[in-house]
């Protein structure tokens, strides 16, 4: 084995290493955060709740609704620089899409069986909605908002299912909800369970405002999934884990307004080819790059009959 090769595995070996600790790193964070938001939810209004209140003014749509200029640039900051990190350890929903999408890939048996590939971005709809979510909001009309931003829906499935179970266990007297909100509140769980089990973050993608808007910055974030084609081998294993469907292995890219940077792909990737990096790889050897004639003839020749081709080109004029 020639030193080359090794250097080659050794760099291909800590790419994969710090592809897995990322995600383990992301999964550790969005649980964390999944956690604390589900206890201040059933613990609302003790001492408990008010010392977590902290987590609801990190919140996209609260914080946009309360016209908190800072955190909203925050916000906007972090996409700009790490792309839509939000989504993938903040959301609430977002979280409970993950771990409802490892539900029939528990196993890499499983895994195979229902694998992602890659689907063509839906922009005209999602943007669509967007904007009519938004003006809709701004006319006072927030039925919209209010069905399809993630932390009421995820306050909605709380206050409507969750917090009544636990008020009943405690033996505490059960604030009775009405019929239309526990409807919807299970509407709501079934399509946030379903969907990802097929089709991963369809629902961020396309129906979510915070992704949509989200989107609009991350699509030009500094670090972003880049796909080194020199390392690449065309097996398709890191499409099959992207949860957001985002990218295809076939043209080497990563659409960046889609990624919600959970890592899979780069835990997934043996050969360390996808990385989350700030720079943006260039062939070492660019493939069908058109070269003139002469010089073509000559880098395919032998060593003798490229001496005699280039003995017997003509020389330039002094």
């Amino acid at each position: 084995m020639d030193k080359n090769t090794t250097v080659y595995r050794q760099r291909r070996g800590k790419a994969n290493e710090s592809g897995k600790a990322m995600q383990a790193g992301r999964r550790l964070t969005a649980f964390a955060a999944l956690c604390i938001i589900t206890v201040y939810f059933a613990m609302i209004g003790s001492s408990v709740a008010l010392r977590l209140e902290w987590i609801m003014k990190v919140q996209i749509v609260p914080v946009a609704l309360s016209v908190s200029g800072s955190l909203i640039l925050i916000w906007g900051l972090l996409t700009l620089l790490f792309g839509r990190i939000y989504c993938s350890m903040v959301c609430p929903v977002g979280i409970m899409q993950d771990i409802a999408a490892r539900l029939p890939r528990a196993s890499s048996r499983l895994s195979r069986r229902h694998p992602y590939r890659y689907h063509a971005p839906h922009n005209r709809f999602r943007y669509a909605w967007l904007a009519v979510t938004v003006v809709t909001a701004a006319a006072g009309l927030s039925i919209i908002l209010s069905l399809f931003d993630p932390d009421t829906a995820f306050s909605r499935i709380m206050t409507c299912l969750v917090r009544p179970l636990i008020d009943a266990g405690a033996g505490r007297t059960v604030a009775a909800g009405s019929a239309a909100g526990i409807v919807t509140a299970l509407l709501t769980l079934a399509v946030i369970v379903i969907v990802p089990l097929r089709r991963g973050r369809l629902l961020c993608n396309t129906v979510c405002p915070v992704g949509a808007a989200l989107s609009l910055v991350s699509r030009n974030s500094v670090y972003r999934m880049d796909i080194n084609t020199d390392l690449c081998v065309n097996c398709g294993r890191c499409e099959r884990v992207c949860e957001a469907e985002c990218i295809d292995y076939k043209e080497h890219s990563v659409d960046m307004s889609r990624c919600v940077v959970c890592f899979n792909c780069t835990a997934e990737c043996e050969n360390g080819a996808i990385t989350y990096t700030r720079r943006r790889h260039h062939l070492s050897i660019p493939m069908l790059m058109k070269q003139p004639p002469q010089r073509a003839a000559t880098m395919s020749a032998g060593p003798a009959a490229r001496q005699t081709i280039t003995s017997e080109s003509p020389k330039s004029p002094q």
